[in-house]
């Protein structure tokens, strides 16, 4: 609070897009969107692998009427 703060701005549009300095871009938050996304897909992708065969074997007993509902 008080300080002083460098903002940018396009001298041709000041009215644009004005960024604070400080605030910096936004690529962090893009790399950890990216990061988040892959270890869900990574995780979900494990979780379908290790249960594979169960699902098809529910799939099979609801196929042949073999289920319990």
């Amino acid at each position: 609070m008080g300080d002083a703060a460098t903002v940018l701005y396009d001298p041709a549009d000041p009215t644009g897009i004005v960024r604070d300095v400080r605030i910096g871009d936004d690529t962090v938050m893009a790399w950890l969107g990216v990061l988040f996304a892959v270890a869900w897909g990574v995780g979900g992708g494990v979780f379908l692998w290790r249960t594979w065969s169960m699902w098809r074997e529910n799939a099979e007993d609801w196929r042949s009427g073999r289920h319990f509902a």
